[in-house]
């Protein structure tokens, strides 16, 4: 068997590449397999004898059906019991070119996963800079993407924008920006324009996916927002955070990158979820959605820095006559 089933390391601690991708089963199917595991190695011990290539579909059938009595295979039903056989079984056959680890159910719950999973036959992926967030395979790049560009969003906002429009340079549009716009309402937006109208003259309003205008709220300073994960790795949006908090900068342009599959690509879907002739396919949580290097660009522009009156209090605010409002000498 080629496929991680536990570790004494929890699951976050791992390095990125020996958990990437997930299947979630119940703890008695873990032990089994674990069980199965060291009787393999000790006949190999002792007789030196070879592993033959594994029978997926048999062997799914003899774990499961030893791992739940007879009570809980009731409790599952026949399409619940059904579900869990294919899922190991397409596990098996997935594992021999992917690794692919199961989870027991009691370890998942350490997971942050979408609402309504895990389910028992379905793959999972790992975030890629967010070590105990998982989803569904069919879903990995729009959460990726759609988690860096709310982070360069969120910068931008603590760094006092008051206006930010979202330009398209290559790759993905309005096929990932729904949600995203929706995510907007708690940022006290005061008004959001979709899919821009322009002049067939002008490239740079073709190009606007998304117009915001930003309630400038409670004067304070510019900051920089806690547990950012993208931002150490992206020397241009550290610049434009420079600007803001030592220089006073007052405009910028910030990009968005997406340029790496994280081997989420057309050969991981044909070795896994494609169904092949005697061989069942993973359930990868919904329909393929294939990778495109995407590029974004954040226009901002920042409201007058009023950081010297927060630090102050609001004393040192002029009066209507200019005045400083404080008495003379």
């Amino acid at each position: 068997m080629h496929a991680g089933v536990e570790s004494e390391v929890p699951l976050s601690a791992q390095p990125y590449a020996e958990r990437q991708f997930v299947m979630v089963v119940d703890d008695a199917i873990v032990e089994r397999i674990r069980l199965r595991r060291q009787l393999e190695e000790a006949e190999a011990r002792a007789g030196g004898k070879s592993k033959d290539a594994e029978d997926w579909a048999t062997f799914a059938v003899m774990v499961v059906g030893l791992a739940f009595p007879v009570t809980r295979v009731a409790a599952l039903g026949v399409a619940g019991f059904e579900a869990i056989k294919r899922g190991l079984e397409a596990w098996g056959q997935a594992s021999e070119s992917v690794d692919i680890r199961l989870v027991a159910e009691s370890e998942a719950t350490a997971i942050t996963f979408p609402p309504g999973h895990p389910k028992p036959d379905v793959l999972y992926i790992g975030h890629p800079a967010v070590q105990d967030r998982y989803c569904t395979v069919s879903d990995f790049h729009r959460m990726v993407f759609e988690h860096k560009f709310s982070e360069a969003v969120s910068l931008l906002m603590a760094l006092g924008a008051t206006a930010i429009e979202v330009h398209h340079v290559a790759g993905w549009t309005k096929e990932i920006l729904g949600t995203m716009a929706a995510g907007f309402a708690v940022a006290d937006i005061a008004n959001v324009v979709h899919g821009a109208e322009a002049s067939a003259e002008k490239s740079e309003a073709r190009s606007l996916i998304l117009k915001a205008d930003l309630g400038r709220g409670a004067r304070r300073k510019p900051y920089l927002p806690d547990n950012m994960v993208w931002y150490p790795h992206e020397h241009l949006w550290q610049t434009v955070a420079q600007g803001r908090l030592d220089h006073q900068l007052t405009r910028c342009q910030l990009a968005v990158n997406y340029a790496d599959d994280f081997g989420v690509n057309a050969e991981l879907h044909g070795a896994v979820g494609v169904t092949k002739k005697g061989q069942a396919a993973l359930n990868l949580g919904g329909s393929w959605n294939e990778y495109t290097t995407t590029v974004w660009r954040i226009d901002a522009t920042f409201g007058d820095d009023d950081s010297e009156l927060d630090a102050a209090g609001g004393e040192a605010a002029e009066s209507v006559d200019g005045t400083s409002g404080r008495e003379g000498p």
